[in-house]
């Protein structure tokens, strides 16, 4: 698909200009895929002309609300095939001129599945994807890599820290640095709600750190989301945007119950911290992935244990050459350590894909049952205060709010299905 900006309606009586952009679909000509030749010809900056029927695609829907259509800011739609673009040279943005600038250097030193792994890694442009990657990532658990989220705004605060403390930089310089290159690839990355999110709360809690403050972690992510909702109200309904911040309050909810209590269990205090943490994020996000997905992945821990560190140095190197490549093209030369990188990754996605039953149906919850999960997060964290049996109550009150949620939805749906 492609979004076109600034359209117009052209017919044989007049030319009427849209209020907003359009979406469109490119169907497969009598089922047979576009090649990336043919598609690579659609450039931002393009100026088209599409012979198409256009349709009404608005962000309210009775009581569905389209978070796709409000981000991209679209509210008309057409479906057509290649063959009725015509194309036209125009004018390329500055970031989408950077953005295309990388993604052919990925091009030209990587190989062309893994340019298009490392491009969806980067910015989050999924069309260079090849089918086979996004089922392995999915199956086993480990798709939220592909999606540029918190994740990635991590790993690179952990290379920037890295570098600035080895070369003994002083506090207004890291935060300086880190300021300006967490802003370049918020932008780069096209303002995505989980990236803005992670930016912000990177640099609240890095100021507190410098200046010598306790960090609150609670109060860092909530008023991260505070300011990303007073820009964009309806990102509350955005699937980023709630996989990110759900992930996160799980961390910051659940890691350290957990981390004690498996440290209490077994020795290896690096291997049960790395559990807590994954197990924490994972528990969080379940209902969210269940009900966007219909899934849930019975291997994801394991997989996620053991291919995200891989993803987390691999993602590193690519962003560090790659701003290097921005000044020194001859540098992308140096890509193919990144390619090990995500080859690695790759293939441990294939192994537990591949094995039986690593993803299995789940049904959907109602959002009132959810609220019931989260609340039990909640009590069962450290910021509930109360008595350990209170807590225990409360928290074995919300869960079995979200079971019942989710029997009481099994229950009607087969009632309908057996009195349809």
């Amino acid at each position: 698909y492609v979004i076109l900006e600034n359209a117009s309606v052209v017919t044989e009586k007049e030319t009427s200009p849209l209020d907003f952009n359009v979406f469109v679909y490119l169907y497969y000509k009598d089922g047979v895929k576009y090649t990336q030749e043919e598609l690579s010809q659609i450039l931002p900056g393009n100026i088209v002309l599409i012979q198409s029927t256009l349709s009404q695609f608005p962000v309210f829907d009775e009581s569905e609300i389209n978070s796709f259509a409000y981000s991209k800011g679209f509210q008309y739609s057409t479906f057509t095939y290649l063959d009725n673009i015509t194309l036209f040279d125009g004018q390329m943005g500055f970031w989408d001129s950077i953005r295309e600038h990388i993604r052919n250097t990925y091009k030209d030193f990587m190989g062309e599945r893994y340019a298009g792994l490392a491009f969806s890694i980067l910015v989050g442009d999924k069309t260079g994807l090849e089918p086979d990657i996004v089922y392995n990532f999915q199956a086993s658990g480990i798709m939220h890599v592909i999606a540029v989220s918190g994740l990635n705004t991590a790993f690179i605060m952990m290379l920037l820290l890295f570098v600035l403390n080895r070369i003994r930089a002083k506090k207004y310089v890291k935060l300086g640095v880190v300021i300006v290159v967490l802003a370049f690839y918020a932008l780069l990355c096209d303002m995505t709600p989980s990236v803005v999110r992670a930016s912000l709360m990177s640099i609240f809690l890095l100021i507190g750190h410098l200046f010598g403050k306790q960090p609150d972690n609670l109060n860092s992510i909530s008023l991260s989301g505070i300011i990303l909702l007073l820009m964009f109200p309806l990102y509350v309904f955005d699937l980023g945007f709630l996989l990110s911040y759900a992930g996160v309050f799980g961390i910051f909810l659940l890691y350290k119950p957990l981390s004690e209590f498996l440290a209490s269990k077994f020795k290896f205090k690096k291997l049960t911290d790395a559990i807590a943490l994954t197990l924490s994020a994972t528990l969080a996000t379940t209902p969210i992935t269940i009900n966007a997905f219909g899934y849930i992945s019975l291997v994801g821990l394991f997989a996620n244990l053991i291919l995200v560190p891989l993803f987390g140095y691999a993602f590193m190197i690519l962003f560090g050459i790659t701003l290097l490549t921005l000044i020194l093209p001859f540098a992308g030369h140096l890509l193919t350590l990144a390619q090990a990188g995500f080859w690695l990754v790759d293939k441990g996605a294939y192994i537990f894909a591949s094995i039986p039953y690593s993803a299995i149906g789940a049904f959907p919850v109602p959002d009132w049952a959810s609220v019931g999960y989260f609340t039990s997060m909640f009590f069962a964290s450290r910021y509930c205060v109360a008595q350990t049996k209170y807590k225990v109550i409360l928290s074995s009150i919300g869960i079995s709010i979200y079971f019942i949620g989710t029997w009481m939805y099994v229950i009607n749906t087969v009632a309908t299905l057996c009195f349809t």
